[in-house]
């Protein structure tokens, strides 16, 4: 679990301007919520911060279909290039228009303008990966048992992003599962953090 004296050491750890912390976890593992608290907690000591939900950086479903099998556990799911223009860009402390992707149509239905900032919070699976790894200072790991991580992505994807609960079911044990065994797991090491969430 997050705690005060967590929060104080990602503040004392930052060294430069921008300084870019990943949080990196399992699917439904609470990176979101654990990226939310870091960005409160920053903001109290009047640190700005600008969180980069990779989540809206994914192909339309069907580049993920025709390239992928569906699969959106892997690196490959996201535009990349994208994604690392925009990182460059908010190194540079330059703003960017952040695709919103829409995830009952698989599609992006529009832009947000996203501002440079202090600290640039990244909240993705692939942390760990490039092009991320070579921009992030600081890496947040949030380790969550498995089974709980199911049944939360089991109650977000049924009922917030409209999924049939077969597809849900079949996509963790072919997919999720596998890209968390190959892209995080062996990285965990790495992190400078590790939160039992």
């Amino acid at each position: 679990m997050l705690t005060e004296i967590d929060l104080t050491n990602i503040k004392d750890s930052i060294t430069k301007n921008p300084f870019f912390i990943g949080v990196v976890g399992m699917s439904a593992s609470g990176k979101s919520y654990i990226t939310h608290h870091i960005c409160k907690f920053l903001r109290a000591y009047k640190i700005s911060c600008t969180v980069l939900e990779v989540d809206n950086y994914y192909h339309n479903k069907e580049f993920v279909k025709t390239k992928l099998g569906k699969n959106y556990d892997v690196p490959e799911a996201l535009d990349l290039k994208l994604l690392e223009s925009h990182l460059k860009h908010l190194k540079e402390k330059e703003a960017i228009r952040r695709p919103i992707y829409d995830f009952e149509t698989a599609y992006r239905s529009g832009y947000i303008l996203l501002h440079p900032a202090d600290v640039i919070v990244v909240d993705s699976l692939f942390c760990f990966l490039n092009p991320i790894a070579k921009y992030v200072d600081y890496t947040v790991y949030v380790n969550a048992n498995p089974d709980v991580c199911f049944e939360r992505r089991k109650e977000r994807d049924v009922e917030i992003r409209k999924i049939p609960l077969e597809k849900v079911e079949w996509r963790w044990y072919n997919q999720v599962l596998p890209g968390y065994e190959k892209y995080i797991l062996p990285n965990i090491n790495n992190a400078n953090m590790i939160l039992d969430n």
